[in-house]
């Protein structure tokens, strides 16, 4: 149980500092604009794709590297 925290605490730790380092992250979708249906050709779609951004706070990164801390301090005077 002791090891299962002190990991918990180091990947809360590196998440932090990855959020703080990255400030959030982008994905890109792709959404149908429109369906037109031309007798003499075809059916054709129009698409559009968008760039999404996802903003993680500050608070957030700094809370998980604080937790993370706690928990590995925790870990070490915790009885077998």
């Amino acid at each position: 149980m002791k090891n299962i925290i002190t990991i918990f605490g180091a990947i809360l730790i590196i998440l932090g500092i990855a959020s703080l380092a990255y400030n959030g992250f982008s994905y890109t979708t792709k959404e149908n604009v429109a369906e037109v249906k031309v007798p003499q050709v075809g059916h054709f779609e129009v698409t559009e794709t968008k760039q999404n951004t996802v903003l993680i706070p500050p608070l957030a990164g700094e809370i998980s590297i604080g937790v993370g801390i706690i928990l590995m301090i925790a870990s070490r005077f915790s009885k077998k």
